[in-house]
């Protein structure tokens, strides 16, 4: 068994894995272009130690518990998510495989979205090696191999990380990007603002996901909960901040105003790396990082798919067999997002437009709505002696102050917002 600081330390690299992934890379720039810059920035920074810290801190309370009741949404919430997020995962390798042949042959034209729009089964081909690369390193996973896999992956993540914003801040466009970024034009807030925001931030958070319901072995009930989640929130915040100054000023170089979709980041980044010196490997290194993050947000997924599935299958069917059976799945209903079927012969929907459609169901409705019901499946707990006493230290006037306003929260702020955005949203 790992030792306590190696436990510990584990433990928070596989929280951490969730906060560096596609969700804070791919997702992030374009839904605050979609809200207006520097005011959603503030908005999502806000709520998320408002709204993502206080059910961050409930779930690992619930880890410790060991429920069995709270499986299913998080079971549905993770296939679901795994379906479409493997065919961006699948753009990535495209694009790092794009860079890597730059490498080889500086005369070759890089390829665009365009080829992925015109051959969706290349999209599902992608995926599936995507699939079949987490359900792997799942199946060979053991607490020395996992040790090993991220002990080396995060700090390598954060050197490209450095290295890229290194460079767009030399960038000439840094100034309007920084201005666009982190001035607040509350003018171009909308009612559906506050919906984005909280969405995203449970999406970058993995709250709902039952995450630490399957991971609880590598923290201690000694450990101290809200300080753990307090570090993963500000990770989180940190790493979506430096996220947004690596991309934007990419796109700033070749546009005054950025667009709102989802493929912002592909559609202006590979073109923009290819015009500034060693653009090629910095291209790569970014694509690298890029799939590197969304294999081990993948893998952190598909092993919480497998864990939330024990209680129930576990006497009928082994967990190499199910997790076998769950890849299988995810391979088959990957080919709905990445070539559009069923729905394009029904209803002319192309993937591309279900892609976007799927993120937009799972983040303002399947993910607030599966907080929703955590909440008030759980109100009895929050107000428990258990949670006072797991929230609350002896020895810390701090926390004693901390825990009736985040039993506030818990019990009527967060369920009456996503109520509002609910509504909001309906008229």
């Amino acid at each position: 068994m790992a030792s306590s600081s190696r436990r510990q330390l584990l433990f928070l690299m596989i929280a951490l894995g969730t906060s560096f992934s596609l969700g804070n890379l791919w997702r992030f720039p374009f839904v605050v272009s979609e809200n207006g810059g520097g005011s959603f920035v503030f908005l999502y920074i806000f709520l998320g130690f408002l709204v993502g810290l206080p059910v961050l801190i409930l779930e690992m309370f619930l880890s410790s518990q060991k429920p069995q009741s709270y499986r299913v949404i998080p079971v549905v919430l993770n296939f679901f998510v795994l379906t479409y997020y493997s065919v961006i995962s699948g753009w990535v390798l495209f694009f790092l495989t794009d860079f890597l042949m730059l490498f080889v042959d500086h005369q070759r034209m890089p390829q665009g979205m365009y080829i992925l729009f015109q051959y969706p089964w290349l999209q599902w081909l992608l995926a599936s090696v995507h699939i079949i690369a987490f359900v792997f390193l799942w199946r060979r996973e053991k607490e020395s191999l996992l040790w090993r896999f991220r002990r080396v992956m995060m700090p390598l993540l954060v050197l490209i990380l450095g290295l890229l914003l290194y460079q767009s801040l030399q960038l000439t466009s840094i100034t309007d990007s920084l201005r666009y970024l982190f001035y607040p034009d509350f003018e171009e807030w909308s009612r559906f603002s506050i919906g984005h925001a909280i969405g995203h931030v449970f999406f970058t958070l993995s709250v709902g996901f039952g995450v630490f319901l399957t991971i609880r072995d590598f923290y201690d009930k000694d450990d101290y909960a809200p300080m753990i989640g307090l570090r993963m929130t500000i990770m989180d915040m940190v790493f979506s901040l430096v996220s947004l100054m690596v991309v934007f000023p990419l796109i700033f170089l070749q546009k005054d105003k950025v667009s709102s979709n989802p493929f912002l980041l592909f559609d202006f980044l590979p073109p923009a790396f290819l015009n500034f010196r060693y653009g090629v490997v910095f291209g790569f290194l970014f694509f690298l990082l890029l799939y590197l993050s969304a294999l081990n947000s993948s893998l952190i997924l598909f092993r919480a798919l497998i864990s939330l599935t024990d209680p129930v299958m576990s006497s009928r069917i082994p967990k190499d067999k199910r997790g076998f059976c769950i890849g299988l799945s995810l391979f088959v209903f990957s080919s709905f997002p990445a070539m559009g079927l069923p729905f394009y012969f029904f209803f002319r929907v192309n993937n591309f437009n279900l892609i976007e459609q799927m993120d937009h169901v799972l983040i303002h409705w399947l993910l607030p709505l599966g907080v929703l019901c955590l909440l008030l499946a759980t109100r009895d707990r929050i107000q428990s002696v258990e949670f006072r006493n797991f929230v609350v230290r002896s020895s810390s006037v701090t926390s004693a102050w901390f825990y009736v306003p985040l039993k506030l929260i818990l019990l009527y702020f967060i369920p009456g917002l996503i109520l509002f955005d609910f509504i909001s949203r309906i008229f």
